[in-house]
């Protein structure tokens, strides 16, 4: 996985200082990391640093990868770097000098960086988008799916291209910068639980409630893959009940449930014939039941099914999966009291159920008749953007993000206004 490089100073008080960046996407490799995108307009490619350099030390320091650099640059913020690279089997000292990240602007609304501390103390950055004019305004809380990201950029994410098109829109949105990502305090956002993760969440919806720009009436909860997770999560526990959950390409079912049918599904895209995916079926079925009932830990899975090491190439720690598993989408959504409900899914998404989405969406009908809708874009991928199909999502083919999304969900919101 490649990572572009920011770097966080040193914290005082209820402060997040600017990161500072050096601007360089890394991957890892034998004895190093190798650079695979150092625009020339950043620090490191200004300095001389090229894609296909292989980072050796730092400092003096040996690399092993990315990580190693990202620990160093965040605990000391140096003024300058000096970096041991290969190039072409030969050994190159490169000195670079990184500098602070600009805020982000934009024409159409004003963006407000401020701080929320979570539970255990740490504090996260958070980014406000907030439309012209006088509010109190409408506001989306953004909840992200799996992953380390940040949203503190002008690109690069389908989230910033909603996030902009509501902002502009007239909807002010809010979002908290996960643990160790962008600005914000916290252990490294790969070793984080679910329960870290939903931390973050949970105090900044407690500080949306207490801002004066936003209409505490009309507050949005937008989640997108495990983010449809969160929203009803939220909803369940708040003090003051929220107007409607968003969830985007997500699931229905218990987690234990969800990796059964996607695995599934994985085998039956690649290809395989339905003995070969009975087969290899029979035994995922018990690796998922001892990781997310059982609760082993990868370590003791794999003393049993050496074989099955690529079920744990996670993107977290591996307990975040285990505290997921725990919580009972249906039930929460039961809970999520008088809000309005959207459910959205694509038809190129390789790593959902469309009628996972149909499940959740009936039984709250059932539950409150009228109180849930389901729209289907046949051509979106899981990333909200455009793609043919599945097969051309799963092969990387997907395009920009997807043009009639942010349109459909005002059109949505507007409606249970009325």
């Amino acid at each position: 996985m490649a990572v572009f490089l920011l770097l966080t100073e040193t914290l005082t008080a209820q402060e997040l200082p600017r990161r500072v960046q050096i601007g360089l996407a890394m991957q890892p490799v034998e004895n190093g990391v190798q650079v695979t995108f150092a625009p020339g307009h950043q620090p490191a490619g200004m300095a001389g640093i090229r894609e296909g350099d292989i980072i050796r030390s730092m400092d003096g320091e040996p690399v092993k990868t990315q990580w190693d650099v990202i620990e160093k640059l965040q605990n000391e913020r140096p003024s300058t770097i000096k970096f041991s690279i290969e190039r072409d089997g030969r050994q190159e000292i490169i000195i670079v000098r990184p500098v602070e990240v600009p805020r982000l602007d934009h024409p159409d609304f004003e963006f407000i960086y401020s701080v929320v501390e979570t539970d255990d103390g740490t504090l996260r950055r958070t980014i406000v988008r907030k439309p012209q004019g006088d509010g109190p305004f409408p506001t989306i809380v953004m909840l992200g799916g799996i992953g380390c990201y940040s949203l503190d950029s002008s690109d690069g994410l389908a989230y910033i291209d909603m996030l902009n098109e509501l902002a502009g829109a007239g909807y002010l949105t809010y979002w908290v910068e996960k643990s160790g990502m962008g600005d914000s305090q916290g252990i490294p956002c790969m070793d984080i639980n679910f329960e870290v993760e939903l931390s973050g969440y949970r105090a900044g919806l407690a500080q949306v409630h207490t801002m004066p720009d936003v209409d505490q009436n009309r507050i949005i909860l937008l989640g997108h893959s495990m983010g449809g997770l969160t929203g009803p999560i939220l909803a369940a526990e708040a003090e003051e009940p929220v107007h409607a959950i968003i969830a985007m390409s997500t699931f229905g079912v218990p987690w234990f449930e969800y990796l059964i049918a996607n695995s599934r599904r994985q085998l039956h895209l690649s290809g395989l014939s339905l003995s070969e995916i009975e087969n290899r079926m029979s035994e995922t079925v018990k690796v998922h039941y001892l990781y997310t009932v059982e609760k082993k830990s990868p370590e003791e899975i794999l003393k049993i099914y050496p074989d099955r090491a690529g079920n744990f190439q996670l993107p977290h720690h591996y307990t975040y999966f285990q505290q997921v598993a725990d919580y009972k989408p249906l039930d929460l959504w039961s809970r999520s009291r008088e809000a309005q409900a959207l459910l959205i899914a694509g038809g190129a998404d390789y790593v959902i159920s469309i009628d996972e989405h149909n499940y959740v969406v009936d039984n709250l009908n059932n539950l409150r008749p009228g109180s849930a809708k389901f729209l289907l874009f046949e051509n979106m991928d899981h990333g909200l953007r455009v793609a043919r199909d599945q097969q051309a999502a799963r092969a990387g083919e997907s395009g920009a993000f997807h043009n009639d999304l942010v349109p459909a969900i005002i059109d949505w919101l507007r409606s249970i206004d009325e």
